[in-house]
């Protein structure tokens, strides 16, 4: 997660649950995933709140055969969140409410 609209400024990186994002606690605007595994973005602490999962459907395939899935959204509200209300995250897809790139 970026702290502005198309990945600039402070950064946050993970692959666990985070029951709070400190810096970027309210404060991210944009968002890249890369992995296989979907993601829930919680509007509050402690994956509370309204949620979304994200899956990182857009594969990309190297020359020696290797896959890499991702997603990225310059801005929040391209999987349907205000800016600067992600809170909290969790691995997984833990939400009614789904966006696939």
């Amino acid at each position: 997660m970026y702290e502005y609209t198309s990945f600039r400024g402070n950064e946050f990186r993970g692959n666990a649950n985070v029951d709070y994002l400190g810096d970027l606690d309210a404060a991210a605007s944009s968002l890249i995933i890369i992995g296989q595994s979907a993601w829930t973005f919680y509007s509050d602490i402690e994956q509370t709140g309204a949620a979304v999962c994200v899956y990182p459907s857009t594969q990309l395939v190297g020359e020696d055969g290797t896959f890499m899935n991702y997603a990225y959204y310059c801005r929040l509200s391209e999987i349907g969140l205000p800016d600067n209300s992600i809170r909290s995250v969790a691995r997984g897809c833990l939400s009614d409410r789904v966006v696939r790139a």
